[in-house]
């Protein structure tokens, strides 16, 4: 009972997850790619066991349809990864994944690249993995990662990932939930972009960042609530608030909503401020800024 209370609490202090990583043999589909032929491997309705990694993908897609990122951590041939993906028929598919470690390294080393490259940390971080070894030493490097015991039956997978709720938001979801993929896509092409510049002034000049700032209004006060209660690294004072302060105890504070949009593409709101006035000094009380646009000198 007392777990089942803490998780609308973890959601409204904006502790719910953000990322889920996955291996790939025998936790999204049935076999191991390296060992044997792609059409051995088992994620088709033809097959019990299949059926059973299949009804895992769907699930896991509706999790990205929510607004969760997807990542591959897995110890494999990337060729054959990629010719696997082209050829099974599958819900997934490598374009679902923002990130893709598929190599031989360890795979804490993998998951803190991961984190690093995508600028989240590693409490909002899940890896699953039916390897215990691999679970184990994924815990003992990074303990802030959840890393559920799925164990080998893929039938449990689910009900093991739903149970604990990881990504369970009691917030309404917002457009920018929807197009999250969709925006650290957008900063993956900026950090290829930013590599042929020689300091950082350039890099964002080159951006042609187009910074709007508009009212809080009825369209956009779902996501201001979010971007509130679930920001923590750039939070001035982490305190979180009600729709009840939004659509009525804020009326007589100064307030911006602003917008961030640069060449490749619409990163949507990504920053609330507000505050009061006495005289002539101006106090901001709170201000938050999306992690997705950081180091970017917009709070500048």
């Amino acid at each position: 009972i007392g777990y089942q209370y803490s998780i609308p609490i973890r959601s409204f202090f904006g502790t719910s997850k953000k990322l889920l990583i996955l291996d790939l043999d025998n936790t999204i589909w049935g076999g191991v790619i390296g060992d044997s032929n792609i059409s051995d491997i088992k994620i088709n309705s033809d097959d019990p066991e299949g059926r059973l990694f299949l009804k895992f993908q769907y699930f896991i897609k509706s999790l990205k349809n929510k607004g969760i990122l997807l990542a591959l951590c897995s110890k494999n041939n990337e060729s054959i990864v990629v010719k696997a993906f082209n050829e099974l028929n599958m819900p997934l598919k490598l374009s679902d994944f923002i990130a893709k470690r598929i190599n031989w390294n360890n795979k804490h080393e993998n998951i803190l690249d991961i984190c690093k490259e995508l600028n989240l940390s590693f409490d909002s971080v899940v890896f699953c993995d039916d390897n215990p070894t691999e679970r184990e030493e994924v815990l003992s490097f990074l303990p802030a990662v959840s890393c559920p015991n799925i164990g080998k039956d893929p039938s449990k997978y689910i009900n093991i990932l739903d149970i604990n709720q990881y990504f369970k938001n009691y917030l309404p979801l917002s457009n920018e939930d929807k197009k999250r993929s969709q925006s650290y896509k957008i900063l993956k092409k900026q950090l290829i972009s930013k590599s042929k510049f020689k300091n950082q002034n350039d890099f964002i000049k080159s951006l042609k960042l187009e910074i709007t700032i508009e009212n809080l209004n009825k369209k956009n006060i779902d996501r201001i609530l979010q971007l509130i209660n679930k920001t923590n690294q750039f939070n001035l004072t982490t305190k979180r608030v009600t729709r009840k302060f939004l659509e009525s105890d804020i009326k007589k504070k100064w307030k911006f909503v602003i917008r961030v949009k640069d060449k490749f593409g619409d990163h949507g709101i990504i920053s609330f401020i507000y505050g009061t006035t006495n005289k002539d000094i101006i106090i901001i009380e709170n201000w938050v800024l999306s992690c997705r646009v950081f180091n970017k000198n917009i709070e500048g």
